[in-house]
């Protein structure tokens, strides 16, 4: 597909990394030489000097056939404009970074008149992704399908674990609780695998189960690694990820107290967050920080503007006993170094909304063939996570699963067939309307048709 991103900084430069991998052509749009410079120099695009909202730049990036516009600059009201703008001039798909609360809230408003496909919102994004794992604070992370049916969640296996010494078709008669084991990252490699039966599970090795959230818990329980429930949560940042964060877990009945430098923000979010405490002070002030009661808290979670520094104060919040510490960290290379130093889960904003961003480029043409609706990268892009609706036009409906010729190292992890969820076996069947989970290491599939070999 022919692609414009309009906004070059770090959302957008992730975008362009993830986009080029799936073999787009991608044009960008900045208003800095020097952004243009940086980027052209590390990829191959097609860079254009100028505002995305100037319809001269657009037609000079190809606007007329292009297939997907997506605006990433930091003003929401300029990506919503440009968007705008793009879609009158001929672009068929158009979708804006929206992070304003209050605009974001519109979405429906702004499709229906200004004619933008889609918004998305990172920090809402990420603020989703750390409640998820706060629901399960055992795991690494945990992704959900089906609107929060079924989860995925990671797990690291230590030396005491029931786990360990255990092949995976010994699971049934060891627990009473169904899980599906998807994918292992075998102890002190990189090798990724989707394991067969006989997969003998080893200290140190990363597994992704998938389950219900109920079924995640009880199997938890089983193994002994149910933590106790997260009540007290303590953010580090007052940011829009703290703003998001904060409403669900208040709403969830947790107790969230927020440290933030900036008075006005303070202000601004003890009239938005009744139901939390807003603390006005240095969050690296590790005095602040013990008078706080951090000591005291299950959860830390430091959203400050500087990955180096969410991860120092990570490391701090672990040694003074918090039981999960999630901080915010979008440099790649940062966020690969943090397990190595015991910080086991961290959050990307970039790469989450790189995520949804994909899934939605793959879906584009796919609408009758069952195309991609939700997409998870795991174990450091290795692995994908894909959720399909199935319709009655796909080549794999009605087919016993043992007859179908599914790609190599590929595993259907369930199927939800209206109010049931079924783990599948070799004779079960797809229908059309069944939500179908897949994680597989092949990577770049865009429908369900996409799992069986050509």
């Amino acid at each position: 597909m022919n692609i414009i991103i309009i906004g070059c900084g770090k959302t957008g430069e992730e975008l362009v990394a993830s986009l080029l991998a799936e073999n787009h052509n991608i044009s960008i749009i900045d208003t800095l030489p020097s952004v243009i410079n940086a980027v052209q120099e590390s990829y191959d695009v097609i860079g254009i000097c100028g505002s995305g909202a100037v319809t001269d730049i657009l037609r000079e990036a190809g606007v007329e056939k292009a297939d997907l516009v997506i605006s990433c600059t930091p003003q929401d009201e300029l990506n919503v404009l440009s968007c705008t703008i793009a879609k009158r001039l001929g672009a068929k798909n158009c979708v804006a970074r929206v992070r304003n609360p209050d605009l974001h809230a519109q979405i429906q408003f702004m499709r229906r008149e200004f004619g933008i496909d889609n918004m998305f919102n990172p920090e809402y994004h990420a603020a989703n992704a750390i409640s998820r794992i706060l629901r399960i604070p055992s795991a690494i992370k945990v992704d959900s399908f089906a609107s929060g049916r079924i989860d995925i969640v990671e797990l690291k296996v230590t030396e005491k674990s029931p786990l360990a010494g255990l092949s995976l078709m010994q699971f049934p008669s060891k627990f009473k609780t169904r899980v599906l084991v998807c994918t292992v990252q075998c102890a002190g490699s990189d090798r990724v695998l989707v394991p067969s039966g006989a997969y003998v599970i080893k200290p140190g090795d990363i597994l992704n189960l998938t389950a219900t959230h109920g079924d995640i818990h009880r199997f938890f329980r089983e193994i002994g690694e149910l933590s106790e429930p997260i009540r007290d949560v303590m953010l580090i940042g007052g940011s829009r990820i703290a703003y998001y964060l904060t409403k669900m877990l208040t709403d969830s009945g947790m107790r969230v107290k927020i440290i933030e430098s900036d008075e006005n923000r303070c202000l601004e979010l003890a009239r938005e967050l009744p139901k939390a405490q807003i603390i006005h002070g240095d969050g690296s002030d590790h005095e602040l920080l013990v008078e706080e009661g951090i000591r005291n808290m299950d959860a830390c979670i430091p959203l400050t503007g500087m990955d180096e520094s969410n991860m120092i104060l990570s490391l701090y919040a672990l040694s003074e006993g918090v039981q999960k510490v999630i901080p915010k960290i979008n440099k790649k290379t940062l966020l690969g170094m943090a397990g190595g130093i015991q910080l086991n889960s961290g959050i990307s904003p970039n790469q989450l909304m790189a995520n949804v961003i994909i899934s939605y480029a793959r879906a584009l043409g796919q609408s009758g063939n069952s195309a991609i609706r939700t997409l998870y990268k795991l174990i450091d892009g290795q692995v994908e996570a894909m959720e399909f609706v199935a319709t009655d036009k796909a080549e794999v409906i009605g087919t016993p699963l043992c007859d179908l010729k599914l790609k190599k190292n590929l595993l259907i992890a369930g199927i939800v067939r209206g109010s049931h969820i079924i783990y599948p076996g070799a004779n079960d069947v797809i229908c059309p309307g069944d939500i179908v989970i897949v994680v597989t290491t092949n990577l770049y599939i865009s429908s369900l048709d996409g799992i069986l070999e050509e």
